[in-house]
């Protein structure tokens, strides 16, 4: 047998969330902290919302897994269902990360269930929504004890005994294999979902623990090959046909808990009347349904979160709250606090649009605050150091004030704001992906900055956006000057189509016409689809681009062909004599 670490798999204490999706609605079961039992919660409508519904369900009962039913036929093969789960569990991982999601196994559940109604004396029309719950209460169920099965208790190994502190080999000292199961986090990268049919329980695919590849393997056998131990097959037989007998005895609890299965779960705890008082409710950017109603709870304007949740999942606008400060009552029923944050009106916020220049965001300030024009310019240049900029800018806010939608309240003031735009623009630009790219392109976490905010000022759609990326990065990998008339226009304090030849000899650091490399700062406030082109900019080899018209941007490696597309850019203007600021200027050879 050979030696080194073996984790141990201990059971992990937590709720986890079992969905048992179909076409046209989606059962969900929930677990007790200790996952002994999994009872019913709701059935989710299928269709473009149901999974935002799924997410606050997860948000709301804390859950630390979601379990997601596969169905197969009985010899094993998947069909165009399994197909179709295995997409939707794909989509509803990167929603819910870092929550893992996991596939299992889950032939003859939705039978097992109906069983159980027909054996209640119901009707299947009238129960079908508690069938889709029920067979989630099946899948769950199986689901925790096969990972109890394959969990042994906490201080000894998977059927080896206790873990050795050292490993040791005839050559002397080796390095400790990677861990086998999923807990090890050294290496986050991407969410997954765990596949049921590679390892049973938590596999080393679950969500957020991507495969490492082992290390100081024994000579002659491929990375993550072991010799088999006998002692090992015989109790993972065992375990498998306990795994086996397991589903026997879950069909028959199923039937006997449909004998007593209530006709409907308790209504969420909620006010009645037109509410009292006056309160103020601040709705962050990217807050989730169930975050919101958590706030609203501990302001007393709602009941329960869950009633929140359920009127919002009912509302077919329910998902579109927009950040901002509310001012609401104190003990609302659920749907008039939701139908007072739907309202757009009702929020007092400030609204920064992709693209704008510090100045713009400045004056846009004073304008909300009802302060005189210069003022936040003001307390910017004073409290530069307060603003949370990092060394990298300089002292420069351009870039660093994040677009997006901020809550406004009787306590804000410029450099609050300022300082909630800085550190929104930090969590966008904090981790691995920016400085990878910038490596990779051979310029420093703030010239990519620099590079999504000329994507953000010469394109209009994010496909664009990539493609202009490229073309700076082409460019500036061949030591060609940009030549790009936004970074003139930014340094005239301007927005227009019009480039004379006299603009492109201005003595400014910001002409790249006439400066090699990159603009000294950002040019604007980029968004995230910028920032995104920034981070992965398309494949191509242009070196040129110019919009014809309004939806005709030309890329291009060619000079002469990047003529001929000016030359029907110039014919454009002379018959449009007057186009839109926002269009994006020309790069000439």
């Amino acid at each position: 047998m050979s030696e080194g670490f073996v984790e141990e798999k201990v059971f992990r204490r937590g709720r986890r969330i079992a969905v048992d999706v179909g076409d046209a609605r989606i059962g969900v079961a929930v677990c007790d902290p200790d996952g002994l039992i999994a009872t019913p919660v709701e059935t989710v409508p299928a269709g473009g919302r149901s999974q935002a519904r799924l997410k606050a369900i997860v948000e709301e009962y804390d859950a630390i897994e979601v379990v997601v039913g596969l169905p197969r036929s009985l010899n094993g093969k998947e069909g165009p269902a399994a197909a179709k789960v295995r997409a939707y569990a794909g989509r509803l991982a990167m929603l819910v990360y870092p929550v893992g999601v996991r596939l299992v196994d889950e032939r003859m559940t939705t039978v097992t269930a109906a069983a159980g109604l027909r054996a209640s004396g119901r009707s299947s029309k009238k129960g079908r929504s508690v069938i889709d719950q029920a067979a989630a209460v099946v899948i769950l169920q199986a689901a925790l004890e096969t990972e109890r099965c394959t969990a042994p208790p906490p201080g000894q190994c998977a059927d080896r005994g206790p873990s050795p502190a050292v490993s040791r080999s005839p050559r002397g000292p080796r390095a400790p294999a990677p861990p086998h199961g999923p807990r090890s986090h050294a290496r986050r990268r991407r969410p997954a979902v765990t596949d049921p049919y590679t390892a049973p329980g938590l596999t080393p695919g679950h969500l957020g623990a991507p495969v490492l590849e082992p290390e100081a393997a024994p000579p002659g056998l491929p990375y993550g090959v072991e010799p088999p131990d006998p002692g090992r097959l015989r109790t993972g037989a065992a375990c498998c046909l306990s795994v086996a007998g397991l589903f026997g005895v879950l069909a028959a609890a199923a039937v006997a808990l449909f004998l007593v299965w209530p006709e409907g779960k308790k209504p969420a705890p909620d006010f009645v009347g037109v509410g009292t008082g006056r309160v103020q409710v601040s709705v962050a950017q990217g807050a989730s349904i169930t975050q919101i109603g958590r706030t609203l709870t501990a302001k007393h304007v709602v009941a329960s979160v869950r009633a929140f949740t359920e009127a919002a999942a009912k509302s077919p606008a329910g998902d579109r709250i927009h950040p901002g400060t509310y001012t609401l009552k104190e003990k609302m029923p659920a749907v008039a606090a939701l139908n007072m944050l739907l309202d757009p009106s009702n929020a007092n916020a400030l609204t920064i649009p992709e693209g704008w220049r510090t100045t713009q965001v400045y004056t846009a300030i004073d304008t909300r605050l009802g302060l005189a024009a210069g003022t936040t310019k003001g307390i910017a240049e004073q409290h530069l150091a307060d603003l949370g900029l990092p060394a990298s800018a300089d002292g420069h806010p351009e870039g660093y004030l994040f677009p997006a939608t901020y809550p406004v309240t009787g306590d804000s003031t410029p450099l609050t704001l300022l300082q909630e735009m800085v550190k929104e623009a930090d969590t966008q630009l904090d981790g691995d992906a920016v400085k990878d790219a910038a490596a990779n392109n051979n310029i420093s976490p703030y010239g990519l900055l620099a590079v999504a905010s000329l994507a953000q000022a010469e394109a209009d759609n994010p496909e664009d956006m990539a493609k202009v990326a490229r073309v700076v990065y082409n460019r500036l990998a061949k030591n060609m000057p940009l030549q790009l008339d936004s970074t003139i226009n930014y340094a005239l304090g301007r927005s227009t189509l019009t480039t004379t030849v006299d603009d492109t000899r201005l003595d400014s650091p910001f002409n790249t016409y006439a400066h090699p490399g990159l603009p000294p700062t950002p040019i604007g406030n980029p968004g995230r689809d910028a920032l995104r082109a920034a981070i992965h900019p398309a494949d191509g080899d242009w070196l040129y681009f110019v919009t014809v018209q309004p939806g005709d941007t030309r890329f291009t490696d060619s000079s002469d062909q990047q003529r001929k597309n000016v030359d029907e850019f110039n014919a454009h203007r002379a018959q449009n004599p007057s186009p839109t600021p926002s269009d994006p200027s020309p790069v000439v050879p």
